[in-house]
């Protein structure tokens, strides 16, 4: 985590906008790939552990802090409208995919609907992000 973020302000005080970003995605798979290697023989990761614990630790800070940077009275009329509409339009195809992807399956018409149901919040989080790219 730490590599991750130097890169991310090491990109910023060098002025390169691309290189942090994709450092940041970059050295977590170089480790994930060497890591894997490693611990292939035993069951126990460790660092899978210690993200697990710190996860679980600093995610209501993160949804915390998303919340407190949205200024509800700078968005106009016609973007919340344009999201709501956006938002409803996805989750009916959503809804409609879940759905007709488990059709063929023996699961009945209720399991069928609960898994549809389920996929429900997936990726409210990217869309209540994506308002802070709107405004940048």
């Amino acid at each position: 985590m730490f590599m991750g973020l130097m890169a991310i302000f090491g990109s910023i005080k060098l002025h390169w906008s691309g290189a942090g970003p994709l450092a940041a995605l970059t050295v977590p798979f170089v480790a994930a790939v060497r890591w894997r290697s490693e611990w292939k023989e035993s069951s126990k990761n460790p660092v899978e552990e210690v993200l697990g614990v710190l996860w679980m630790i600093f995610q209501p800070f993160l949804f915390g802090l998303i919340g407190s940077e949205v200024d509800v009275m700078k968005l106009d009329y016609d973007v919340i409208g344009l999201g709501i509409a956006v938002l409803v339009i996805g989750l009916v195809f959503r809804i409609t995919v879940s759905f007709l992807s488990v059709f063929f399956t023996n699961l009945n018409y209720k399991e069928r609907l609960f898994v549809a149901m389920a996929w429900l919040p997936k990726a409210t989080v990217q869309v209540y992000i994506a308002i802070f790219y709107y405004f940048y």
